[in-house]
């Protein structure tokens, strides 16, 4: 919803969904939120196989930072979490981290 000055509310429906990795990969999702942005934050994660079934997954309390800090800080934490796993094979990393900068 926005909610613009002197402007009317208005709503729109977004469509969000998740897509199985190819056969044989690992899928990372990982998310940063804050309280605040910037403010207290969070990332956490989760690798799951081809079938979508959960693997293992983590949970990171972080300093004060932006939502997208947060999350580009929990892509090595989750990359670890794979290593620790022994995933062998390619992992794929969630869409938005191509567009990460310094």
């Amino acid at each position: 919803m926005n909610y613009g000055v002197g402007r009317e509310k208005s709503q729109y429906e977004v469509s969000v969904s998740w897509e199985f990795p190819p056969e044989g990969w690992i899928a990372l999702n990982i998310i940063g939120a804050s309280w605040g942005n910037p403010g207290p934050t969070g990332g956490d994660g989760v690798l799951r196989g081809s079938r979508g079934e959960w693997l293992t997954g983590f949970a990171q309390g972080l300093r004060h930072c932006t939502s997208m800090k947060a999350e580009i800080k929990a892509v090595p934490e989750g990359l670890q979490l794979a290593k620790d796993i022994h995933v062998v094979g390619p992992t794929r990393l969630p869409n938005g981290c191509g567009h990460a900068q310094r």
